[in-house]
């Protein structure tokens, strides 16, 4: 096994050429000495192993292009700490499939903000689970549009808190009807 500081050592070109292979050889400690710079070269995200994607650091998580992020499994953003999910920003979120919300851990929704939340699309808010729904701070609940309320399904808008629904605004709440008889 190389060193953290061979790790280190490794150049742009270098980390580039790394295959999935080689870099779930990386141990879990050195996957932190590569630069953030580095890291974006290493197109294959995926191919960190569940040990290593904690190890990454939010400031190399941060430095990930919205075309990676858009790529990383649902299985790796499965294994993300809460301290990385909340590194994302509203531009990497944004990017998020379906798949990659919905197993979104729900200490890392907790962090989510009313900014990064106006960034989705009504498909992307929907995918939040039941389980997950709660985990959104009230904050964020309140600056949810009334689009992306109404995206929200019954079971959805069953699962919120007492506290996130009188979050929402008022004139949302009177603009739909979210109990059915």
């Amino acid at each position: 096994l190389l060193s953290s500081a061979q790790i280190g050592a490794i150049n742009y070109d270098q980390a580039s050429a790394l295959s999935s292979q080689q870099v779930q050889g990386i141990s879990s400690a050195a996957i932190s000495s590569f630069s953030s710079e580095k890291i974006n070269q290493i197109i294959n995200f995926n191919g960190l192993s569940a040990s290593q994607v904690p190890n990454v650091t939010t400031e190399q998580i941060s430095r990930l292009t919205s075309q990676q992020i858009s790529v990383i499994s649902a299985d790796t953003f499965g294994v993300m700490t809460s301290t990385q999910i909340a590194s994302l920003s509203a531009e990497q979120f944004a990017v998020l499939s379906t798949s990659q919300i919905s197993v979104l851990p729900t200490l890392g929704i907790a962090a989510l903000t009313a900014e990064i939340l106006q960034q989705l699309s009504t498909e992307q808010i929907s995918a939040f689970t039941n389980l997950q729904i709660p985990a959104i701070n009230t904050a964020a609940i309140a600056g949810l549009s009334s689009t992306l309320i109404k995206a929200l399904g019954a079971a959805q808008i069953g699962s919120l808190g007492t506290g996130q629904i009188q979050a929402i605004r008022s004139e949302i709440i009177s603009a739909y009807e979210f109990i059915t008889e």
